[in-house]
């Protein structure tokens, strides 16, 4: 007679729970370093636009009546 060979139920298993708990370490995890990432692009662009606008301040000279728009892409 040949001999069976595969995966038990039990092993199949033991995969599962240990694939659930390794998400449950590493989504929450993930979403922290996104949410991080999304705050420095966000304070980065933030530093783009005061330095824009200083650059305009300094050009005019007058910062009460400098026309300082800035277009940050």
């Amino acid at each position: 007679m040949r001999k069976q060979s595969g995966f038990t139920l039990i092993e199949l298993m033991i995969v599962v729970a240990i694939i659930g708990i390794l998400a449950a370490i590493v989504i929450p995890q993930y979403r922290d370093y996104a949410s991080r990432t999304k705050w420095a692009n966000n304070v980065s662009a933030v530093r783009a636009v005061q330095v824009a606008i200083g650059e305009c301040a300094n050009d005019k000279q007058d910062v009460g009546h400098a026309d300082c728009q800035t277009a940050v892409t």
